[in-house]
């Protein structure tokens, strides 16, 4: 009997659901293609992102190592310059006190060299050199 009715059947009626099957499978071809274009274009955005961001992080990094190898030297000669006052040593701590206030001077770090210069002043008045520990103070900084 239901072969009956499939002959029985208008062959119009065939026609919508193969139309319905047609324009199923090209809904879902256009579904799968405007997604996989989506995931491809966050990946885009997320790549130039990430690539952007390393940038910006490498150069952070390398510019704040490269500033802590430069203000490492003339604190190392603080450093040494205050280890020498301690000890009494006071001509080495003297020539370690100029070279320091020099390296700030250069570096135009002006709190630092302050510092220095202080400390110079200091340790020339410790060898009763009045007039260079006078010239320390006086100096502009």
């Amino acid at each position: 009997m239901d072969r009956k009715k499939q002959m029985g059947r208008c062959p119009r009626r065939a026609t919508p659901t193969l139309k319905a099957r047609f324009f199923s499978q090209i809904n879902h071809y256009k579904s799968r293609l405007y997604s996989s274009q989506v995931r491809s274009l966050i990946l885009v955005v997320l790549l130039f992102f990430l690539s952007v961001g390393g940038v910006l992080v490498t150069t952070h990094v390398g510019a704040s190592t490269a500033i802590g190898q430069t203000q490492q030297e003339p604190l190392q000669l603080v450093q040494e310059a205050k280890s020498f006052y301690k000890n009494g040593q006071f001509e080495s701590a003297l020539t370690l006190w100029e070279q320091a206030a020099a390296a700030f001077a250069a570096r135009e770090d002006k709190l630092n060299q302050a510092m220095a210069l202080s400390n110079l002043a200091l340790t020339a008045q410790q060898l009763g050199r009045w007039e260079q520990a006078k010239k320390a103070i006086s100096l502009r900084v």
